[in-house]
């Protein structure tokens, strides 16, 4: 049976590591924001975080607050037998849809928001090289639901329904011991 992995977390908090340890152990990758990112090109809109956080809204507002999770649900539910990991859940509606698959889990990973900002000025992508630590602070802040809808992005929400929570305040190495000791609860219970 395939197993499904989601993750959820603010903005620099270690989602994408766990990714990629998965994809090392054969996991297929999909992420909500993927799905978000086309609708943005097909807006012709530029892929600013502002410009994502914004259209994600618009399509959970529009389509109700899991779509995208739903989305995700279709597209990976006819992979027959493949454990895939869901990357960049928002809103617990979106765990909700997730959540219908049979054998998903729901990895929550946080960290302190002055480790957070740390991480995302170490990690500037295109475009966002001049961002303050105040500007990073408030889109870490509106990621985890400060100033959103019920339906816009709700992460710290997404936090309290995590199966397990893993604070990644260490090393890259304290970080995949600590999702190890999940992992392995999973295969054992198969």
């Amino acid at each position: 049976m395939a197993l499904y992995i989601g993750l959820a977390g603010p903005m620099g908090s270690g989602k994408g590591k766990i990714a990629k340890i998965l994809k090392k152990r054969g996991f297929r990758y999909i992420s909500l924001s993927d799905v978000v990112r086309n609708h943005a090109t097909k807006r012709k809109l530029e892929h600013t975080r502002k410009n994502l956080q914004d259209v994600g809204n618009d399509l959970r507002n529009v389509y109700g607050a899991g779509v995208l999770g739903k989305i995700v649900r279709e597209t990976i539910k006819h992979a027959s037998g493949q454990d895939w990991v869901v990357d960049g859940i928002r809103n617990p509606a979106e765990v909700k849809e997730l959540k219908e698959l049979t054998d998903f889990h729901l990895v929550g990973v946080s960290a302190g928001k002055e480790i957070l900002v740390e991480r995302m000025l170490d990690r500037a992508r295109e475009g966002e090289e001049e961002k303050t630590k105040e500007e990073i602070l408030e889109s870490i802040e509106r990621g985890l639901g400060k100033g959103e809808p019920k339906d816009g992005q709700q992460v710290a929400k997404c936090l309290k329904t995590a199966d397990v929570l893993i604070k990644n305040e260490g090393t890259l190495k304290e970080l995949e011991d600590k999702f190890d000791t999940f992992y392995s609860s999973l295969s054992k219970n198969e």
